[in-house]
């Protein structure tokens, strides 16, 4: 028997970045509509727990958006000689050869930008599934208190090589010594978003 061991069996059938309880776009799957309670009065922990992970949902998004778009410049300046128009709202038109490289970028151009639009359209349901809950909150009595945070969007797999690859750009005063705030802490946490962190609270009962 091994002293320094660690076991994680997880749960059967798990699998990496497929979730239990929520889609990609932050909508609830039939277990998370369980877990949530939505046919019934939510509570403000119910409440709070759903608006934060619709929240967190949404970062990941507006990542794998932004990279998304860095792609598409990418793209854009391979088959910048296919372009056959351009409108006044700089948007191009681009026709391709049945070369083997036009098709190759073609595919890629089509690839990429029908990811831009499913991420653009999660962002969008994130933002219209949260108004619908804060409605909720405001009319079943309960308060809510919102404050910026910062979310972690490093999924996964990346997490441990991001953890040291950033770790090796922190200075050493800043790990013997002060090490300047949070700042250390969010460097160590790999890709990181801006998000909205929610308190849901029910209000006091006067006596």
């Amino acid at each position: 028997m091994y002293e320094n061991e660690l076991y994680h069996h997880g749960i059967l059938g798990q699998k990496w970045g497929v979730r239990r309880f929520q889609n990609d776009d932050g909508s609830l799957t039939p277990a998370g509509q369980n877990r949530y309670g939505v046919s019934n009065k939510k509570t403000a922990k119910q409440f709070q727990s759903r608006l934060n992970d619709v929240d967190k949902a949404m970062a990941f998004n507006r990542r794998d958006l932004k990279e998304a778009q860095r792609t598409r410049k990418g793209i854009a300046r391979k088959i910048k000689r296919n372009i056959v128009s351009q409108d006044e709202k700089g948007n191009k038109t681009y026709a391709f050869t049945d070369s083997k490289r036009d098709q190759k970028w073609k595919k890629a151009y089509l690839d990429n930008d029908a990811k831009i639009k499913q991420y653009e359209k999660n962002i969008k349901k994130g933002e219209n599934e949260t108004k619908r809950l804060l409605k909720q909150i405001e009319k079943q009595g309960l308060t809510v208190k919102q404050s910026k945070t910062i979310r972690n969007t490093t999924r996964g797999k990346d997490v441990a090589t991001a953890a040291m690859l950033t770790l090796a750009s922190i200075p050493l005063s800043a790990v013997l010594g002060n090490p300047g705030g949070t700042g250390a802490v969010l460097f160590m946490t790999g890709s990181a978003g801006a998000g909205t962190k929610y308190k849901v609270r029910a209000p006091k009962q006067t006596s």
